[in-house]
């Protein structure tokens, strides 16, 4: 029997439900969008591996974090979506907002992430270079912390800048309440296996 062995595992930081329902007011009354043109259990993915990693076990912890708006810059969510760029229409786009680099959170951001940097063992990585403050072992390159909002098809403006300025006068910030890690794994078998996502059954 062959079999594929899959793990990922997942950082995040959640946007406390009061700051997650002002930004949804501010899409739907400001922006005009559609509640269903928006993203719900809003984040910002700290880590990401699709490893397993020795001793990693699901866990949450209470966090107080709070990221000015100031520190905000709206996005396309795609390949230099950081700026505008002519093959890249928003409104076609995942929507978010980055988090600058000179952010007073960034060091929070960078210690809930350097937790991972030492399990990330030669037989966890290979040949890959190991995950930094800017650099993912896996997936996207660089690491840019950012929280998507809007789904594609919104119509919104081309110009991020008009939503990025008005969110900025209408929301003083973004507090996250809780940190996140969760860990699975499934196994995709050819024979006789159905996967369940952390778990396999076998068919009779």
């Amino acid at each position: 029997m062959m079999a594929t062995h899959r793990h990922s595992v997942w950082a995040m930081l959640f946007v406390a439900r009061e700051s997650e329902d002002a930004i949804r007011r501010f899409l739907m009354r400001d922006m005009g969008l559609r509640s269903g043109l928006l993203h719900q259990r809003l984040h910002v993915t700290v880590y990401h591996a699709r490893r397993a990693l020795a001793g990693l076990t699901d866990c949450e912890e209470p966090v107080a974090l709070e990221i000015p708006a100031e520190d905000l810059r709206f996005m396309a969510m795609a390949p230099g979506g950081e700026n505008p760029r002519p093959e890249i229409d928003p409104s076609r786009s995942h929507i978010g907002v980055r988090i600058r680099r000179t952010s007073s959170a960034t060091e929070a951001i960078r210690g809930f992430r350097a937790r991972f940097y030492p399990l990330e063992t030669l037989d966890v990585v290979g040949i890959r270079r190991p995950s930094s403050h800017r650099r993912n072992a896996f997936g996207a390159r660089h690491f840019q912390p950012h929280i998507t909002l809007v789904r594609p098809n919104n119509g919104l403006d081309r110009d991020l800048k008009l939503i990025g300025t008005a969110f900025r006068a209408a929301i003083r910030g973004i507090r996250f309440d809780r940190f996140v890690v969760r860990y699975r794994s499934s196994i995709d078998s050819v024979m006789g296996a159905t996967t369940v996502f952390g778990s396999v059954v076998k068919n009779p």
